[in-house]
Protein backbone atom coordinates (compact mmCIF):
# COMPACT_ATOMS: atom_id res chain seq x y z
CA UNK A 1 0.00 0.00 0.00
CA UNK A 2 1.52 3.44 -0.88
CA UNK A 3 1.85 6.54 1.17
CA UNK A 4 -0.85 8.20 -0.88
CA UNK A 5 -3.49 5.17 0.00
CA UNK A 6 -2.84 5.42 3.87
CA UNK A 7 -3.30 9.23 3.65
CA UNK A 8 -6.52 8.92 1.75
CA UNK A 9 -7.48 6.61 3.82
CA UNK A 10 -6.84 8.72 7.03
CA UNK A 11 -8.64 11.58 5.38
CA UNK A 12 -12.08 9.52 4.39
CA UNK A 13 -11.98 8.39 8.20
CA UNK A 14 -11.47 11.82 9.71
CA UNK A 15 -14.31 13.53 7.03
CA UNK A 16 -16.96 11.72 9.01
CA UNK A 17 -19.59 14.33 10.74
CA UNK A 18 -18.54 17.19 8.11
CA UNK A 19 -14.85 16.56 8.69
CA UNK A 20 -13.41 19.66 10.89
CA UNK A 21 -11.85 17.87 13.45
CA UNK A 22 -8.05 18.06 13.65
CA UNK A 23 -6.76 14.84 11.71
CA UNK A 24 -3.67 13.82 14.57
CA UNK A 25 -2.45 10.66 12.21
CA UNK A 26 -2.38 13.46 8.89
CA UNK A 27 -0.39 15.92 11.20
CA UNK A 28 2.27 13.63 12.10
CA UNK A 29 2.77 11.75 8.77
CA UNK A 30 3.38 15.41 7.50
CA UNK A 31 5.24 16.74 10.39
CA UNK A 32 2.96 18.59 11.60
CA UNK A 33 3.02 18.57 15.70
CA UNK A 34 -0.75 18.45 16.92
CA UNK A 35 0.12 19.64 20.61
CA UNK A 36 2.20 22.27 22.08
CA UNK A 37 6.30 22.02 22.74
CA UNK A 38 6.69 21.33 26.35
CA UNK A 39 7.57 24.82 27.77
CA UNK A 40 7.81 26.22 24.47
CA UNK A 41 4.83 28.39 23.37
CA UNK A 42 4.67 26.80 19.77
CA UNK A 43 1.94 25.04 18.50
CA UNK A 44 1.28 23.98 14.94
CA UNK A 45 -1.82 21.93 13.21
CA UNK A 46 -3.79 21.69 9.92
CA UNK A 47 -8.03 21.65 10.00
CA UNK A 48 -10.11 20.29 7.05
CA UNK A 49 -13.19 21.30 5.93
CA UNK A 50 -15.02 20.50 2.95
CA UNK A 51 -16.41 24.72 2.61
CA UNK A 52 -14.47 26.16 -0.33
CA UNK A 53 -11.45 28.56 1.18
CA UNK A 54 -13.91 31.59 -0.14
CA UNK A 55 -16.10 30.61 2.60
CA UNK A 56 -13.80 30.15 5.21
CA UNK A 57 -12.68 33.58 4.47
CA UNK A 58 -16.09 35.02 4.90
CA UNK A 59 -16.83 33.06 8.11
CA UNK A 60 -13.44 33.92 9.80
CA UNK A 61 -14.35 37.90 8.69
CA UNK A 62 -17.84 37.56 10.31
CA UNK A 63 -16.01 36.42 13.78
CA UNK A 64 -12.71 38.40 13.41
CA UNK A 65 -12.93 42.67 14.49
CA UNK A 66 -10.05 44.26 12.78
CA UNK A 67 -7.13 44.87 14.62
CA UNK A 68 -3.51 44.97 13.42
CA UNK A 69 -1.69 41.88 14.54
CA UNK A 70 1.51 44.14 15.18
CA UNK A 71 -0.69 46.52 17.16
CA UNK A 72 0.39 46.64 20.86
CA UNK A 73 -1.26 43.51 22.87
CA UNK A 74 -3.22 46.21 25.11
CA UNK A 75 -5.56 46.48 22.01
CA UNK A 76 -6.24 43.13 21.37
CA UNK A 77 -8.08 42.70 24.54
CA UNK A 78 -11.80 44.27 25.70
CA UNK A 79 -14.45 43.77 27.82
CA UNK A 80 -16.97 43.89 25.21
CA UNK A 81 -18.17 40.97 23.36
CA UNK A 82 -19.68 42.74 20.37
CA UNK A 83 -20.39 39.66 18.65
CA UNK A 84 -16.86 39.24 17.43
CA UNK A 85 -14.70 35.76 18.73
CA UNK A 86 -11.16 37.07 17.93
CA UNK A 87 -9.85 40.08 16.64
CA UNK A 88 -6.66 40.74 13.91
CA UNK A 89 -6.68 40.64 10.29
CA UNK A 90 -7.98 38.31 7.68
CA UNK A 91 -6.78 38.21 4.51
CA UNK A 92 -7.96 36.03 1.00
CA UNK A 93 -5.48 33.15 1.81
CA UNK A 94 -4.26 34.13 5.45
CA UNK A 95 -4.83 35.13 8.54
CA UNK A 96 -3.67 36.38 11.59
CA UNK A 97 -5.81 36.43 15.09
CA UNK A 98 -6.18 35.69 18.12
CA UNK A 99 -9.27 35.13 20.89
CA UNK A 100 -11.30 37.91 21.93
CA UNK A 101 -11.57 38.07 25.71
CA UNK A 102 -11.93 40.76 28.68
CA UNK A 103 -8.89 41.24 30.52
CA UNK A 104 -5.24 40.45 29.31
CA UNK A 105 -2.99 37.67 28.77
CA UNK A 106 0.34 38.17 28.19
CA UNK A 107 0.71 34.04 26.94
CA UNK A 108 -2.36 34.55 24.48
CA UNK A 109 -1.72 32.68 21.43
CA UNK A 110 -0.97 34.60 18.01
CA UNK A 111 -2.24 32.14 15.31
CA UNK A 112 -0.86 32.66 11.82
CA UNK A 113 -3.14 30.48 9.03
CA UNK A 114 -3.22 30.30 5.47
CA UNK A 115 -6.31 29.06 3.21
CA UNK A 116 -5.93 26.85 0.45
CA UNK A 117 -8.02 24.29 -1.33
CA UNK A 118 -6.24 20.59 -1.29
CA UNK A 119 -7.58 17.46 -3.10
CA UNK A 120 -11.16 19.00 -3.15
CA UNK A 121 -10.86 20.35 0.59
CA UNK A 122 -9.94 23.25 1.79
CA UNK A 123 -7.31 22.75 4.25
CA UNK A 124 -6.33 25.44 7.26
CA UNK A 125 -2.54 25.17 8.27
CA UNK A 126 -2.46 27.12 11.67
CA UNK A 127 0.94 28.30 13.65
CA UNK A 128 0.53 29.33 17.14
CA UNK A 129 3.14 31.61 18.84
CA UNK A 130 3.30 34.53 21.12
CA UNK A 131 2.53 38.11 20.43
CA UNK A 132 6.14 39.34 19.38
CA UNK A 133 6.15 42.25 22.18
CA UNK A 134 5.34 39.21 24.68
CA UNK A 135 8.15 36.99 23.57
CA UNK A 136 10.74 40.46 24.10
CA UNK A 137 9.20 40.65 27.59
CA UNK A 138 9.88 37.01 28.73
CA UNK A 139 13.55 37.12 26.94
CA UNK A 140 14.30 40.13 29.05
CA UNK A 141 12.58 38.68 31.97
CA UNK A 142 15.32 35.64 31.68
CA UNK A 143 18.26 37.65 30.94
CA UNK A 144 18.04 39.95 33.65
CA UNK A 145 18.72 37.68 36.43
CA UNK A 146 21.62 36.41 34.62
CA UNK A 147 23.08 39.87 34.06
CA UNK A 148 22.30 40.34 37.58
CA UNK A 149 24.45 37.53 38.98
CA UNK A 150 27.79 38.07 36.22
CA UNK A 151 27.90 42.14 37.11
CA UNK A 152 27.15 42.31 40.79
CA UNK A 153 28.01 38.95 41.83
CA UNK A 154 24.60 38.49 43.15
CA UNK A 155 24.37 34.59 42.56
CA UNK A 156 21.86 33.79 45.19
CA UNK A 157 19.73 36.62 44.50
CA UNK A 158 19.94 36.05 40.70
CA UNK A 159 18.93 32.58 41.53
CA UNK A 160 15.64 33.06 43.25
CA UNK A 161 14.25 35.35 40.96
CA UNK A 162 15.06 33.71 38.19
CA UNK A 163 13.50 30.25 39.71
CA UNK A 164 10.98 32.77 40.47
CA UNK A 165 10.57 33.35 36.53
CA UNK A 166 10.67 30.15 35.45
CA UNK A 167 7.64 29.06 37.54
CA UNK A 168 5.76 31.98 36.21
CA UNK A 169 6.26 31.20 32.65
CA UNK A 170 5.60 27.46 33.45
CA UNK A 171 2.06 28.03 35.00
CA UNK A 172 1.59 30.85 32.08
CA UNK A 173 2.25 28.65 29.81
CA UNK A 174 -0.35 25.80 31.10
CA UNK A 175 -3.28 28.45 31.96
CA UNK A 176 -2.38 30.95 29.72
CA UNK A 177 -1.09 29.31 26.02
CA UNK A 178 -2.00 25.94 26.37
CA UNK A 179 -5.40 26.20 27.32
CA UNK A 180 -6.19 29.16 24.64
CA UNK A 181 -4.78 27.27 22.03
CA UNK A 182 -7.40 24.19 22.84
CA UNK A 183 -10.11 27.34 22.98
CA UNK A 184 -9.36 28.55 20.15
CA UNK A 185 -9.52 25.47 17.81
CA UNK A 186 -12.42 24.40 19.57
CA UNK A 187 -14.49 28.00 18.75
CA UNK A 188 -13.21 27.46 14.82
CA UNK A 189 -14.27 24.32 14.98
CA UNK A 190 -17.68 25.29 16.15
CA UNK A 191 -18.03 28.29 13.65
CA UNK A 192 -17.38 25.94 10.69
CA UNK A 193 -19.89 23.40 12.31
CA UNK A 194 -22.40 25.43 12.68
CA UNK A 195 -22.30 26.33 8.90
CA UNK A 196 -22.65 23.09 7.61
CA UNK A 197 -25.95 22.42 9.34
Amino acid sequence: MSFSEVEHGLRTCCLINNSIEPLSAVQSTLGYRNRPMFLVPYYRSILRTHHRAEVVVRLLRQHTMTVSPWSSPASWFSSSHDGHDFVGKISDGSFRIRRKIPGRNTYMPLFRGSIAANSGETEIRLVATLHPTAIVLMTALFIWPIVLAISETKYSEASGVLAAVFLFHVAMYFLGFVREVGKMEERLNEILKLASS
